[in-house]
């Protein structure tokens, strides 16, 4: 094989990916099903802890301090399995009670170790409550548990531990036929050989299995630590995203109630400006039809032409909302349409600029503002005997002014009718567009409507 060509790995990538996401999946379902996560700690502990009470039943195990079989013997295999019973009912309220577990576990180990001169599995019984208590509780409330529990377990080898568990690990996988070379019974170190010496804690073995024990301890702490911090970190990914959604509805909810007072708007413009004039018409029809039948009949004409244009109004609005703006021409012309159609409802309005060259949107700002400031006119100053209306379009801006001579629309007898949607319409928009709106009556008679809208990029433009 060339020395350059890169070795392959011993576990291909796609064996690695699905190892991977075989542990996700795991930790995925462990974390989605806490009883289950439960079961299999304190079933496993339990049953880690009675393999462990019947490892004491080998006479290569039990040798060196009591007869096999004795009665002794059995009581260190019977306090070894109790033990391990209680741990794992300890185990089971590991999450509801994290440090009555810790607490418990741990004095089981003192307990074990007093009485056998061996831990058995209580010791990891004390690492998986302690992993409990640093998963469920803050650190700063974790930690001087640990610690106890670690001071205690630590103590309680040092002093009272007699049987090396490395070494029974290792001696088992290297037994010697036939019985053991010394007969069953307490002897001293210097009676010891063989294998019977190797199961013998010295002091240094006794240093080892305590500074064992306590990283074992610090190791539930971490990983404890790194579930809490990974479950906070879900925690807070899940309040974003439902934030998120909160936030999403409440958009849409805006942009409903946004379209909704565009609707409200049009329709009012479309419907409130042609039936004003569709009632002038009809009220001007019934007062001449008695001496001119042909003038009563011209006036229905133009009342039903109203109607028309007020359907044709209303499609176009409901159609064109969601779609692209209406063409700014025929805008211009349905502003010369309507203003007619105020002139033949009897409005005397004098008009110049109306057909200027508009953007769209300002075009269509543009004729609903006039319709508007018309409506009002001819429903709150109907004796009025001079309307002026003027449109005019300068570099950056498109400027409307209606003035009348009527009453002012503030006073009782002219505001009879009114909803109070009219101007609040023309000053929304124009302020969508950017644009500002002056109303209020004039000092000598009348009332005065002004309005500028700002045509979209004539802002900063450069003079060439």
């Amino acid at each position: 094989m060339s020395p350059d060509r890169p070795r392959a790995s011993a576990w291909p990538a796609s064996a690695r990916g699905r190892l991977r996401s075989g542990i996700e999946r795991a930790r995925q379902t462990l974390a989605e099903r806490p009883d289950l996560a439960d079961r299999l700690v304190w079933r496993g502990y339990l049953a880690v802890a009675l393999v462990t009470a019947a490892t004491y039943l080998l006479p290569s195990v039990i040798w060196y301090t009591y007869p096999p079989g004795s009665r002794s013997a059995l009581g260190v295999v019977g306090i070894t399995a109790v033990t391990g019973v209680l741990g794992a009912l300890a185990l089971r309220g590991r999450r509801r009670h994290p440090v009555r577990t810790v607490v418990v576990t741990a004095l089981l180990a003192v307990l074990t170790i007093a009485v056998t001169g061996a831990p058995g599995a209580t010791v990891l019984g004390t690492a998986l409550a302690v992993h409990a208590l640093a998963a469920t509780w803050p650190p700063v409330r974790t930690w001087p548990a640990v610690l106890g529990s670690i001071l205690a377990v630590g103590a309680s080898m040092l002093a009272w531990l007699s049987l090396d568990v490395w070494d029974v690990v290792l001696g088992l996988s290297r037994l010697p036929e036939g019985p053991p070379d010394h007969p069953p019974g307490a002897r001293s170190p210097e009676e010891w050989s063989g294998l019977g010496r190797a199961l013998l804690a010295g002091i240094d073995s006794r240093v080892f299995e305590a500074t064992f024990s306590a990283l074992l301890l610090l190791t539930a702490v971490v990983a404890g630590l790194s579930v809490r911090s990974r479950r906070q970190r879900d925690f807070a990914a899940q309040a974003q995203a439902q934030a998120r959604v909160r936030e999403h509805r409440q958009d849409l909810l805006m942009a409903r109630t946004a379209e909704r007072t565009t609707v409200a708007r049009e329709v009012h413009d479309v419907v409130a400006h042609s039936i004003s004039v569709m009632v002038a018409l009809a009220d001007g029809a019934a007062a001449v039809a008695p001496r001119s039948p042909e003038q009563a009949r011209e006036a229905m004409r133009e009342v039903s032409a109203t109607g028309r244009s007020a359907l044709a109004d209303m499609k176009r609005v409901l159609a064109a909302l969601h779609e692209t703006a209406p063409d700014p021409r025929e805008e211009t012309a349905d502003l010369v349409a309507m203003v007619d159609r105020f002139r033949a409802a009897g409005l005397p309005v004098a008009a110049t600029g109306l057909d200027v060259d508009l953007p769209g949107p300002v075009a269509l700002a543009v004729r609903r503002i006039v319709g508007e400031a018309l409506t009002n006119v001819l429903r709150h100053a109907p004796a009025a005997r001079r309307v002026e209306l003027e449109v005019v379009r300068t570099p950056d801006a498109v400027t409307i002014e209606v003035l009348d001579d009527g009453p002012h629309a503030g006073s009782s007898a002219a505001s009879t009718h009114g909803s109070g949607r009219g101007l609040v319409g023309i000053r929304e928009r124009a302020a969508v567009l950017g644009g500002t709106c002056h109303a209020g009556p004039r000092p000598e008679r009348g009332w005065r409507v002004a309005v500028a809208l700002p045509v979209e990029g004539a802002r900063g433009r450069e003079p060439r």
